[in-house]
């Protein structure tokens, strides 16, 4: 079912404004909404071949898909947005930015700015391997745990800043080592 509100006019030569369009319910374009899921059904864009939706904005401005739940600051709680002009796209949850995507591929998560292929502000968790082939840990960490996959070797530091090994340890080199 669709339903118009307001004025929709126009013809093949026309320039101006069409007036407002409402889907009170739910509207298919190229498609039937009903075969759908319920809570994907409102509006159904497609066909047989390769489909879009096409959001444009000026070169200044920003493009984008808002998710709302309310009026004000609740009426944008979600969004994807383009940005024109800085060359970026951001998505927020909480009507706050959550990440940014720089034109250069940087990927930022809780930093607009982000500086690596991903910059991320605040803790990481990694339920599986992390593979690098330099790992660099900055000069500011002041706790540091690393287990080798093999499990049988273990350095780290802790609180109390005493070093475990387990296994058999090879030092090359001099070096300088105090202690029981």
């Amino acid at each position: 079912q669709l339903r118009v509100y307001g004025d929709i006019s126009g013809s093949s030569t026309s320039t101006g404004s069409f007036g407002a369009l409402r889907i009170d319910t739910r509207a298919g374009i190229g498609l039937n909404p009903n075969l759908y899921a319920t809570s994907g059904r409102n509006l159904v864009v497609g066909g047989v071949g390769h489909e879009g939706i096409t959001i444009v904005a000026g070169t200044s401005h920003q493009a984008s898909l808002q998710f709302g739940d309310g009026t004000g600051a609740a009426s944008y709680r979600g969004y994807v947005m383009y940005d024109h002009n800085g060359d970026y796209m951001s998505l927020a949850t909480s009507a706050s930015e959550k990440m940014r995507i720089l034109s250069g591929g940087n990927v930022g998560i809780g930093t607009t700015t982000p500086a690596y292929k991903l910059d991320v502000t605040g803790d990481i968790r990694a339920t599986g391997d992390i593979i690098a082939q330099n790992y660099i840990v900055s000069s500011s960490v002041t706790f540091s745990t690393i287990t080798f996959s093999s499990g049988s070797t273990q350095f780290g530091d802790t609180s109390d800043d005493t070093h475990q090994f387990t296994g058999s340890l090879r030092v090359t080199g001099s070096g300088t080592f105090a202690g029981s």
